[in-house]
């Protein structure tokens, strides 16, 4: 009687590993649909941000400004909309400049999106400092604007 009873143990384990694996993936595949479809958008007014911009600094980049609002991430929760944030703070990084101003442009999104939408900001600062480093690889890095 004990050996049936821990023969069925290790396979009742596996099936609870593997449902737990798929609700996982699932849970997943549904937040990275998410992020995908809400990136889906362009700002209506990119030329008077390319202005903005443009006016905010003494070396204008090279390169066209381009936005997809929070990169790699939602534009908004229950109805608290931080798009707004994140393209002001895409403008910072298509301009670049100092490591300092990088950590001022970050610190700013996170203190900002925190009075929409509490410990989101937090969230947020984390990704950017993580990998938003000046990097030509991806389109989203300090200084993108930047042909260098």
């Amino acid at each position: 009687m004990l050996r049936s009873q821990s023969k069925s143990r290790p396979q009742s384990w596996k099936k609870i590993i593997k449902s737990k694996i798929i609700i996982w993936a699932g849970l997943i595949l549904i937040l990275v649909s998410f992020v995908y479809f809400d990136q889906q958008f362009e700002p209506e007014d990119v030329d008077e941000l390319v202005e903005i911009a443009n006016s905010k600094t003494e070396a204008v980049p090279t390169e066209e400004f381009h936005t997809d609002g929070c990169s790699l991430w939602i534009n908004g929760f229950f109805n608290k909309d931080f798009t707004d944030i994140c393209i002001e703070h895409d403008i910072k990084y298509w301009r670049g400049g100092s490591l300092e101003e990088r950590k001022q442009a970050d610190d700013e999104l996170r203190e900002r999106v925190n009075e929409r939408v509490p410990l989101m900001g937090d969230i947020m600062y984390i990704g950017v400092r993580a990998f938003g480093f000046p990097n030509p690889l991806v389109p989203w890095g300090w200084g993108y604007g930047f042909d260098e």
